[in-house]
């Protein structure tokens, strides 16, 4: 929750450059997937699942390559069966639409 809390801080404060927040987010790299991947994977409010793939396509679209290495170097459980759940489970079809923009974006 409170990795969340920090990343949306640091992606909605203008002060803070690119460079800065990437930084923050190689720092935090052991919670960084497994906090997205879990929430994901567990949450069934529509609004909050928009609220997280939203955030983490803004995340992905700061540096594309060095977003999808920290999500595909993590130990932690894969991002592919969360974000395929989405696509394929939902209704709502703006979630299955960021879900597919951002497992695109992650597996380029």
């Amino acid at each position: 929750y409170r990795f969340i809390i920090a990343v949306d801080r640091l992606m909605h404060t203008t002060s803070v450059h690119t460079p800065q927040r990437l930084e923050y987010l190689e720092q935090q790299q052991a919670q960084f997937a497994p906090a997205f991947v879990h929430l994901l994977a567990h949450l069934n409010k529509n609004q909050t699942i928009q609220y997280l793939l939203v955030l983490l396509d803004d995340l992905i679209c700061l540096d594309e390559k060095r977003v999808s290495h920290l999500f595909l170097s993590s130990s932690a459980s894969p991002v592919w069966p969360p974000l395929l759940n989405l696509i394929s489970h939902r209704e709502d079809k703006f979630i299955v639409h960021m879900a597919a923009r951002v497992l695109s974006n992650l597996a380029v």
